[in-house]
């Protein structure tokens, strides 16, 4: 009973600590558009651009990206797992216009 009781208190623990940290990073910043969200995180925003990439693509997300060691690009040493499932759960409610689907693939 004690330990599972600790284990829960554990997770609430993370969970507040979790959620402050996302409730700082939650950017309201002004855009040129007019809309008041924006992303300041690089990894979200590569991971962002990763899925935009791989529905584009069709399938798995590449395992060479263009864009790091530029102009030769470079192997990802990480498994396409997370990019992979996260296009699988945005592509229903996509747009297909690709400057739309961009902004709500950050959202």
């Amino acid at each position: 009973m004690r330990g599972t009781l600790i284990a829960v208190l554990l997770a609430l623990g993370v969970l507040a600590l979790s959620g402050a940290v996302r409730h700082r990073l939650h950017d309201r910043t002004p855009t040129q558009d007019g809309e008041s969200w924006t992303v300041s995180d690089p990894d979200s925003l590569y991971h962002a651009r990763r899925v935009e990439r791989a529905l584009a693509e069709g399938g798995l997300p590449a395992p060479i990206d263009p864009a790091l060691n530029h102009p030769d690009g470079a192997r990802l040493p990480w498994p396409p797992y997370y990019d992979l499932l996260a296009a699988w759960a945005l592509e229903p409610g996509l747009s297909d216009s690709p400057a739309t689907r961009r902004g709500q693939i950050e959202r």
